[in-house]
């Protein structure tokens, strides 16, 4: 039966969105590249073979205003072409920093990047039906006048374990004094549970940050999942090094160096606290091994691990520094279940790439514009086209609107054309959704519904931070209401369950 405190959060879910929309987005990182011409070729790709994970942390004015008093620039007749470009597909470390935090009674501060919400919560988009991709979208009529929501899922096939390419991972991993206690636990659990996904012939080597004497496995090639003389290194690990980032770098490099192979996956996986800083000379060694310009290259996953004694202490800056560079996913392992889950069951699509260099060509019918990209940023040059994991959905959401909504538009024209590259072959291939607005309304829109409750429950968070007492608890249950319509659509789905049960136990604290 339905509550009269549901009934209220239904109410204010419609007022939160066009709060949010008026709200300036302080610490939101927009991620993708947008452009637009009227009936011109939209490919500004400058065909650079850069990676994935090129973050720029910079935060973004909110959108303009959209004006619908001046109708003369309205174009009636040419499709609108807009080229789009995610700007992070593999970091996921904000929304379980979040989680750490409120599970620890504390309040959620920094930059909160709303992709990064998106990036690790599912959307579960149709598979492909044959080849590596396929491409969906969702329409919704939103508030505004002759408005829409958009939402783009690219989504790649399914690879089972053994399918992945063979591996050579070097771990580097902060054994200095701050690690002790539950940082250097996660680490454990978390070398553990990589180590039950290798398979036999996969090469690892593991080092520490000590200037001296710092490496404790070297070209071990495993003899299968759970190899024992890795998990008895795992466990041997303490907290009593230095943090000589730079020692640990130089020699987990020159390790992954010494096994590499383009066959093979090729990575550092670096692990820390976030204690320290990386120089600009560790960032130049990074990015060194990360140009895959004449082919694979070593990237490097940033694991960031919490202490629960001291929870509010980490930063996050470390770990961004080093993936932006490096082009490799950036998490926060924050219990033993996250780190079964990310080096366990998203273990092949945090290593594995299924597409390179990802774009999308949206054409919309005429009259069409994209009032606020969620995911967007102001030059399609800015950014480098992201890669694509196996299993993962790299989601575009946009807020559009006619700019004549006398103008019928049902069956005209919506195509979303998806372009990239092999990740072995480097051949260039695409897929494209060819459909009509009225086709897309017909048609269910769930994942368009979960996206507006991850983002809301991303831009709550933000907003929290400047809030106290009633007016952070409307904030709260504002989201809950979007929670909530989404989750009437998606019975049972555990994202959105989790996320609610945070914002609940959030609103304690206010």
């Amino acid at each position: 039966m339905k509550t009269e405190r549901d009934t209220t959060l239904r109410s204010l879910a419609a007022a939160f969105l066009l709060t949010l929309l008026a709200t300036a987005h302080t610490g939101c990182e927009f991620s993708s590249a947008l452009s637009s011409e009227q009936g011109g070729d939209t490919d500004t790709d400058s065909d650079t073979d850069t990676d994935t994970d090129s973050d720029s942390d910079s935060d973004s004015d909110p959108p303009e205003t959209f004006d619908d008093t001046d109708d003369t620039d309205c174009d009636t007749e040419n499709q609108a072409l807009f080229d789009l470009v995610h700007t992070d597909s593999n970091s996921m470390a904000g929304p379980v920093l979040a989680r750490f935090l409120i599970d620890r009674e504390q309040k959620v501060t920094g930059t909160i990047r709303v992709h990064e919400f998106l990036n690790y919560y599912g959307f579960d988009y149709e598979p492909p039906a044959a080849g590596p991709v396929a491409v969906g979208a969702q329409l919704s009529a939103s508030d505004i006048e002759g408005g829409f929501d958009l939402q783009i899922g690219v989504r790649a096939s399914d690879q089972a374990p053994d399918e992945r390419r063979a591996l050579n991972v070097t771990l580097a991993i902060d054994t200095s004094e701050s690690m002790a206690g539950t940082p250097i636990q996660r680490v454990k659990q978390s070398c553990v549970a990589l180590a039950n996904s290798l398979r036999t012939g996969d090469i690892v080597s593991m080092v520490s940050w000590d200037a001296l004497e710092n490496a404790m496995l070297q070209s071990h090639a495993v003899q299968g999942p759970g190899d024992p003389i890795l998990i008895g290194q795992c466990n041997a690990l303490t907290a009593s090094g230095t943090d000589d980032l730079t020692a640990g770098l130089i020699k987990a490099y020159s390790l992954a160096s010494l096994d590499f192979d383009p066959g093979r996956l090729n990575r550092v996986v670096l692990i820390s606290d976030g204690g320290v800083a990386a120089s600009a000379d560790d960032e130049e060694l990074i990015a060194e091994h990360a140009d895959d310009a004449a082919g694979e290259a070593i990237y490097l996953i940033g694991v960031g691990v919490g202490d629960d004694d001291s929870p509010g202490q980490y930063s996050d800056a470390l770990m961004r520094a080093v993936t932006a560079a490096g082009k490799g996913a950036h998490i926060f392992i924050d219990s033993a279940e996250e780190a079964t889950a990310m080096f366990g069951e998203r273990f092949v699509s945090n290593v594995e790439i299924a597409a390179r260099d990802v774009r999308v060509e949206l054409t919309l019918p005429p009259t069409f514009e994209i009032t606020d990209q969620v995911h967007g940023a102001e030059e399609p040059s800015a950014l480098d086209p992201q890669h694509l994991a196996p299993g993962d959905a790299m989601i575009f959401q946009l807020e559009t609107r006619s700019c004549d909504s006398s103008v019928p538009v049902d069956d005209d024209q919506v195509l979303v054309v998806a372009t990239y590259e092999d990740p072995i072959t480097r051949e260039t291939d695409s897929v494209e959704l060819d459909t009509t607005l009225g086709e897309l309304l017909e048609d269910d829109a769930a994942l368009l519904l979960k996206g507006n409750a991850v983002i809301g429950y991303a831009r709550a968070l933000m907003q929290l931070q400047s809030l106290e007492g009633q007016a952070a608890l409307d904030v709260i249950d504002a989201a809950r209401a979007q929670i909530l319509a989404a989750a009437e659509s998606l019975i049972d789905d555990p994202d959105l369950t989790e996320i609610d049960q945070l914002l609940a136990t959030y609103g304690q604290l206010f």
